[in-house]
């Protein structure tokens, strides 16, 4: 899914990710941001490579397990999540206008 001010080529992986680092009010792991999200790891790891890449998110080391690292959005990335928003809300009026 692709609108108006959200990163060209985003997909709905990409929105989904961008959803839970930034309402879930507490950062995420790897593994369970790809659990709660239902992706695989490696498909959540590009998801999270390409946004990192895009400046919307940051891998930060968890304090409390030195293997892990934290997922969290930057913020920029909350900017993006809320243009993002506002688009899918104007796409949907417009389609809600159209079958009215």
């Amino acid at each position: 899914m692709t609108t108006r001010t959200m990163v060209p080529d985003a997909s709905l992986r990409h929105l989904a990710v961008m959803v839970a680092i930034t309402t879930q009010g507490h950062p995420h792991t790897v593994r369970s941001l790809a659990r709660d999200l239902g992706m695989s790891k490696p498909a959540t790891c590009r998801a999270l490579d390409r946004l990192g890449h895009q400046g919307l998110l940051m891998r930060q080391p968890d304090p409390t397990d030195r293997r892990s690292v934290l997922v969290v959005p930057t913020a920029e990335g909350r900017d993006w999540l809320r243009r993002a928003a506002q688009d899918v809300r104007a796409l949907l009026a417009d389609a809600v206008a159209e079958a009215a």
